[in-house]
């Protein structure tokens, strides 16, 4: 009997945490990630919306760089690199190495929930091909003060730095602070 009059209770309690629990799922919209076969001769691609974007978001303004990109068998070091993004949209970053000029183009998306950029490099993979892509979770608080990650792309972008932030005089350096060993194998 008294199982029976707790039941609803508890019943009801979960059905609110799994509504509640309901809001942390990533946003599935952007599972079905197909890149079209571009080469990087269109490495110089504006911002292109997979939706509508919203006017009143500000741009998310992120840097990369001090890490280096796979081009064939070798792995090369990359230049800074800048970009701007809106929630809602998609860009192309261009990554070129610094001695000798290699290119990479690496697509970004920003959802719309503003909290999760996704990262693809461009190949000319087959369609039916599986691309490996990365994604970085922030949240738009700590995207007001600035944050500096750990970027990298499995099989194509290792030891990378990223910062990003809503206001460009809070974008924080790439650089490792003095006195820092940094040490690449």
């Amino acid at each position: 009997m008294f199982y029976k009059k707790r039941k609803l209770p508890v019943i009801a309690a979960l059905i609110v945490c799994l509504l509640f629990l309901s809001a942390c799922l990533p946003d599935m919209r952007l599972t079905r990630f197909f890149t079209s076969p571009v080469t990087s001769g269109v490495s110089q691609q504006q911002a292109v919306p997979l939706k509508k974007a919203s006017p009143k978001s500000p741009p998310l303004y992120c840097m990369v760089g001090r890490g280096a990109f796979l081009f064939g068998k070798d792995w090369y070091d990359f230049k800074d690199a800048m970009f701007s993004i809106r929630q809602g949209e998609r860009a192309s970053i261009q990554i070129t190495s610094i001695r000798n000029k290699k290119e990479m183009v690496i697509q970004v998306f920003f959802d719309e929930c503003g909290q999760r950029l996704l990262f693809c490099p461009v190949t000319d993979a087959a369609p039916s091909q599986l691309i490996s892509c990365a994604s970085l979770y922030a949240l738009k608080e700590d995207l007001q003060h600035g944050i500096k990650r750990t970027f990298n792309i499995p099989d194509f972008v290792k030891d990378g730095t990223i910062a990003c932030a809503f206001i460009q005089e809070k974008l924080k350096s790439l650089t490792v602070p003095v006195g820092t060993l940094y040490k690449r194998p």
